[in-house]
C-alpha cells in the first residue's frame, strides 16, 4: 500500500557573552577579578508528514500528495533563554594563602513568572603548608589543605514546564459530515517552579612526595539537592 514520512528538525542558539578581567600583583599579593554577563538563546523546530496508499514507489517521498491518504502532520517551534551575570575574585599571599569567591545570577526562561532567577555563591580557601618556614619534611614536596563550600543551580527540565499549554487532537469529531479539529488542555501551570539547587561542602588534602613522583587528594564531602526537579503525573 505504499508508505512515506518526511521529517525536518532544526536546532539553533545565539550566544552573546562580554568578560572584563582584572590581575595586579603587590610584592607577595597577588589579586585576579572577572566579570562577566551572558546571554543565550536557544530554538528547536521542525515539521514530519506521512502519508499512505500510493500507486506505485517511483514518486519515493518527493511527492506525498500523490498519496491516497495523509495520516499525520505535525510542527513545533520551542525555544528558551538563559541570561547570566557572574563574577569571580581571587586572592593570593606568597602562594601559601589562597582565596577564591564566586557569585552567579541566572535567569532562566523555564520556570515561573516569580522565580525565573536564582542565585548561586560560591567560595574556597586553602593553606600550602609546604610553603611554611617551620615545614621540613623531605618526602613530602607539596601539601596544601583547602575547604569550599558552593552552591550551583539546575534548570534541565524541557521548556513550558511552568505554563499550561495547549494541543490540537489528531482525531478531532466528525460534525455534518465534516471534521472538526479541537484543541485541550495538555498540563496544568505551575508558577511556583523554580530553581534546583545542589549545594556542596568539601574538605581535602593535595599532597606531593618525592618531588613529585607521587601525587594524591584525600577528599570529604557532603552534597546535598533540594527542589528536585521531576516530573510527576498528575
Amino acid at each position: 500500500n505504499g508508505y512515506a514520512s518526511v521529517q525536518k528538525l532544526e536546532d539553533f542558539n545565539k550566544l552573546l557573552e562580554a568578560v572584563v578581567k582584572y590581575n595586579q600583583h603587590f610584592g607577595k599579593h597577588g589579586v585576579e577579578a572577572m566579570g562577566g554577563y551572558s546571554w543565550q538563546y536557544f530554538v528547536n523546530e521542525g515539521d514530519r508528514t506521512t502519508a499512505t496508499g500510493f500507486l506505485s514507489d517511483e514518486f519515493k517521498w518527493y511527492s506525498l500528495q500523490a498519496a491516497s491518504s495523509v495520516t499525520s502532520v505535525n510542527t513545533f517551534k520551542v525555544t528558551n533563554t538563559l541570561i547570566s551575570f557572574y563574577g569571580r575574585a581571587n586572592y593570593n599571599y606568597d602562594d601559601r594563602f589562597l582565596l577564591t569567591g564566586t557569585l552567579r545570577r541566572d535567569g532562566s526562561s523555564r520556570f515561573g513568572s516569580g522565580n525565573k532567577w536564582g542565585m548561586f555563591p560560591s567560595g574556597s580557601a586553602a593553606w600550602r603548608i609546604s610553603r611554611e618556614k617551620f615545614f621540613h619534611v623531605k618526602p613530602i614536596s607539596d601539601l596544601k589543605l583547602r575547604v569550599s563550600y558552593g552552591v550551583t543551580g539546575n534548570q534541565e527540565i524541557g521548556n513550558l514546564a511552568s505554563q499550561q499549554t495547549l494541543g490540537a487532537t489528531s482525531s478531532g469529531y466528525i460534525v455534518g459530515g465534516q471534521r472538526i479539529t479541537t484543541v485541550l488542555p495538555q498540563q496544568y501551570a505551575n508558577p511556583n517552579l523554580k530553581w534546583e539547587q545542589t549545594a556542596q561542602f568539601d574538605a581535602g588534602i593535595d599532597y606531593s612526595l618525592f618531588e613529585g613522583r607521587l601525587r594524591g587528594t584525600i577528599d570529604y564531602y557532603v552534597k546535598k539537592t533540594t527542589d528536585l526537579l521531576l516530573r510527576i503525573p498528575v
